[in-house]
């Protein structure tokens, strides 16, 4: 069975369990059996480490339901498959590659190799992370609850807080009040943030620092991207909720140091906590609308936060970068991002806005609540956040179950779950034909290329127009060439040229430019080709030919240009090397060409106004060269100097004469 079609059943076996479980009578104070759904809805929440809620915590379910809560959320947090091999490792049992592959699947692994290692070391870590968190908690909860009761609390919320759950046990004060008693308290907020910024950063991200000592520079790439977009947005979400608050309601009767403490917990909680230190409902919509934003984002790759991830959004806002910049590569801290990323980060961000918001529509008419309340529900669902405006406790029946599907979504993937149902159909090397569309205003310069024959002459020319930032795909019938020039290209094609069904597949006629790079090794191919591609309306045709005859006979049938690229090397050797003080030269046509040349010691000292080269000698001076540099030449007044070629243009029969 597929990894993720594992992962998927693996979570809804889990839920299920935990929902009998929940429905039991023994589960409720009352003694009662709960709601089937209802009790679905409750086990999905804490599996899925979200904190949507439909019964307060504390005041419903009996210190048995309470239990299977935590356990939900602590399988949920760490992953069941994280789990199911810490248990195996423990009794020496051997692991099959199969499951190691699921365990790297289940927990974002970079490798495969040590992957068990890694399972147990994010065991042992969650395991003292949370007993510390627990620890540190003792101090409030104690001499509030008594010894017991303080250790069952501060364990139940440092584990809440650190899979960032958001389920508490604070309905003792209030129904669903969450940590609204705890606004002004800088040490519980303090743990508890610190709690759910650790569980948010990932696995991976914490044993990199560990490695690194700590030093940001020694740190892989995905730890300093992890850290640079947390910190930003945890700053910038509490400045933005801050300011947003002044105006509202909300900070009205609250002292300074309270109001920076609870716009900086709002925005930890929202990247995906689920506590609220204040009455989320009272909040502006400006702030609102920030909070979800930053559930969308959400935690990091690997943890135990959802959203999109702060990779995805470091991503999508590299490939913004990388457009405007007009750069074929995304890079970051000196390092360059493998290809194909933007596309997944697009498809996450395209999957996520799509489900969230036509789920909001639904949910909004039903309970007739404004979208923007919708919103922040469903996103809060599939972010797996659990922070609520009140709303979650009263919806129906459909709503209920949406957010039970959008919080499954969440935690286990949309694209986990899509692999999952699709993973084992049948896969194709066959494309359709491409066709160009313009992005945003259409204002790119970007040109299509497609470029027929791969070998030393096509696969030079496409590395050259790819790195120039046009689009260009590339064609041959070898399947070792195709392969070579696809880690330069980003669309590389096998098939045969002379084939008129092939041809017809590519959709050349939405190509700038056809190049025929293979006459060098059969021209009976690269003539076929050439009418082909003028049959099924190439725009400009680039043909490659060895000899006249070849040209000829290729621009008389289609192609627009022919290159004879040993013509045309030997012609520029023959005058580099056979011409006194030429030291390149490049045929600009067939009687004019670009030679570098060392001044002639006459005009050393002299400018050229003085010289007068254009009148005397019927040639133009275009710049000067040392070494590797070029400086144009934009005044008559230029004076020429010992030790610097000059770029000259001109009829080749006038600079030979002048070169003699």
């Amino acid at each position: 069975m597929p990894p993720m079609r594992v992962i998927v059943l693996g979570f809804l076996l889990i839920i299920f369990i935990g929902a009998v479980l929940l429905s039991l009578p023994i589960s409720s104070k009352s003694g009662e059996f709960t709601n089937f759904l209802d009790a679905f809805f409750t086990s999905t929440s804490a599996t899925c480490v979200t904190g949507l809620i439909r019964f307060d915590t504390y005041t419903y379910w009996s210190w048995f339901g309470k239990a299977v809560l935590l356990v939900l959320i602590q399988i949920g947090g760490l992953g069941f498959m994280t789990m199911a091999i810490s248990i195996i490792a423990l009794t020496k049992a051997r692991i099959g590659i199969s499951t190691r592959i699921v365990m790297q699947s289940s927990i974002s692994a970079p490798q495969i190799g040590g992957i068990v290692k890694l399972t147990k070391k994010i065991f042992l870590g969650t395991a003292i992370v949370e007993s510390s968190g627990a620890v540190l908690l003792l101090p409030y909860f104690i001499p509030k609850l008594g010894i017991a009761k303080g250790i069952v609390y501060s364990v139940f919320h440092s584990v809440s807080a650190f899979c960032n759950a958001g389920f508490d046990l604070m309905g003792y004060k209030e129904q669903f009040c969450s940590l609204t008693y705890q606004t002004g308290d800088w040490y519980f907020n303090i743990v508890i943030m610190s709690l759910i910024i650790v569980g948010g950063l990932g696995f991976i991200v914490w044993f990199d620092l560990i490695d690194a000592k700590f030093r940001f520079k020694d740190l892989h790439l995905q730890s300093k991207l992890v850290l640079t977009v947390s910190s930003v947005l945890i700053v910038i979400g509490a400045v933005f909720i801050y300011s947003f608050e002044l105006n509202g309601t909300l900070f009205q009767d609250m002292p300074l140091n309270e109001k920076i403490l609870a716009a900086l917990f709002q925005s930890v909680t929202a990247r995906t906590a689920g506590f609220n230190s204040v009455d989320l409902a009272s909040l502006t919509p400006s702030s609102i609308t920030m909070m979800i934003c930053l559930m969308l984002i959400g935690g990091s790759t690997g943890s135990t936060a959802g959203g999109l991830k702060t990779t995805t959004f470091a991503v999508l806002i590299l490939s913004i970068l990388s457009v405007v910049r007009r750069k074929k590569d995304m890079e970051a801290f000196g390092r360059r991002l493998e290809d194909g990323l933007g596309k997944t980060a697009a498809c996450l961000f395209t999957l996520y806005i799509t489900v969230a918001v036509g789920s909001a529509m639904v949910i909004s008419n039903i309970e007739d609540i404004t979208m923007l309340q919708a919103m922040f529900e469903t996103v809060s669902a599939i972010a797996t956040v659990g922070c609520t405006l009140g709303i979650t406790t009263r919806v129906g029946i459909i709503s209920e179950i949406i957010l039970i599907v959008l919080m499954m979504l969440g935690r286990i993937g949309s694209v986990t779950v899509l692999l999952a149902l699709f993973s084992d159909r049948s896969k194709t090397v066959s494309k359709l034909a491409q066709e160009k569309i313009q992005i945003g205003s259409g204002d790119n310069n970007m040109k299509s290329i497609l470029i027929i024959g791969l070998g030393r002459f096509g696969l030079i020319m496409a590395d050259k127009l790819e790195n120039e930032g046009n689009e260009v795909m590339g064609v041959d019938i070898s399947e070792k060439r195709a392969d070579d020039a696809a880690t330069i290209l980003r669309n590389v094609q096998i098939g045969d040229a002379t084939d008129e069904h092939f041809i017809a597949s590519l959709g050349v006629a939405n190509f700038d430019v056809c190049v025929v790079a293979v006459g060098g090794e059969n021209f009976q191919i690269a003539l076929e080709t050439t009418v082909l591609l003028k049959d099924y309306g190439a725009k400009f045709i680039v043909a490659r030919a060895n000899r006249d005859v070849h040209e000829k006979l290729l621009l008389r049938n289609g192609a627009d240009y022919v290159v004879c690229a040993d013509r045309e090397a030997a012609e520029r050797l023959a005058v580099k090397y056979g011409t006194k003080h030429v030291f390149d030269y490049i045929e600009l046509t067939d009687d004019f060409g670009l030679f570098e040349i060392s001044a002639p010691e006459s005009w050393l000292g002299k400018s050229i106004a003085k010289v007068n080269v254009r009148s005397k000698y019927n040639i133009n001076i275009i710049a000067t060269k040392v070494g590797e540099n070029i400086t144009p030449i934009t005044t008559p007044e230029y004076i020429f100097n010992r030790g610097e070629n000059i770029l000259i243009m001109g009829e080749e029969a006038v600079v030979r004469k002048f070169l003699r």
